[in-house]
């Protein structure tokens, strides 16, 4: 498997071993190939890193820590960010970034180790993800949309009439449910008579609810319940790191 590019940027030289000791360990007992950078000044913006692992109190001040993170965030949308920072956990400068943790000062092998597996199943998710290349047409090939970006798809009252919902919009195309269920591939799982829906795209089910990206909800009916959670932990097991 390609390795995990992960990028570790902290200040001072002994924190800096003592991570790498916990890091590198950790992976290693993991059989976990990594391509690890370590930096010490907020001079470079990395390309292409997978896990990144900050310390906002690196530069003169905190502001210059929270403005590398947005940097970096920028050429790395989907980094899994983990920040060392004695902040309490809730940044208000990077409320519309998704953290998977944070580490304070002394470090805790178990706390480290809990974070950065965190971290890791977040590269695997995306991994999994983008690995899905096929699009789906609609209307006689005339509407093409990737299946990576499709959140779900919802049958409307009008007959024969679909709303693809994306990240981006919501997309009304002609087509009838079943005859879509057969095309898709197997990211995708019918939760009802009216919805079905991206399993990367779907963050977690809560009795008879599958809570997804965008903040949508919709109901699991009873018929269906056993085959979605078997097809949602299947997908989980997937393996790309």
């Amino acid at each position: 498997m390609e390795p995990i590019r992960i990028l570790v940027c902290e200040g001072k030289y002994t924190w800096i071993g003592l991570s790498k000791a916990i890091l590198e360990a950790h992976l290693a007992s993991k059989n976990i190939i990594a391509d690890i950078t370590y930096c010490n000044d907020y001079e470079q913006i990395f390309n292409n890193i997978e896990i990144a692992i900050l310390d906002l109190d690196l530069g003169k001040s905190f502001v210059d820590g929270v403005a590398y993170v947005n940097k970096l965030r920028e050429k790395n949308p989907y980094t899994a960010l983990i920040l060392i920072t004695c902040q309490d956990g809730y940044i208000p400068e990077l409320e519309n970034i998704r953290i998977v943790g944070f580490l304070d000062r002394p470090f805790y092998r178990d706390e480290v180790k809990f974070t950065l597996d965190k971290a890791v199943k977040e590269v695997n998710k995306y991994r999994v993800w983008n690995a899905n290349e096929k699009v789906i047409t609609f209307q006689e090939d005339r509407v093409m949309i990737s299946e990576k970006n499709i959140i779900s798809i919802v049958k409307l009252r009008e007959k024969n009439k679909l709303e693809v919902i994306t990240e981006e919009k919501p997309i009304q195309v002609h087509g009838v449910i079943e005859e879509l269920e057969r095309k898709l591939s197997d990211y995708f799982v019918r939760l009802n008579r009216s919805v079905i829906v991206n399993l990367s795209n779907m963050y977690y089910i809560v009795k008879n609810t599958a809570r997804m990206k965008n903040r949508l909800e919709y109901k699991i009916s009873i018929l269906n319940q056993k085959r979605v959670n078997d097809a949602y932990e299947e997908y989980n097991a997937r393996k790309l790191v």
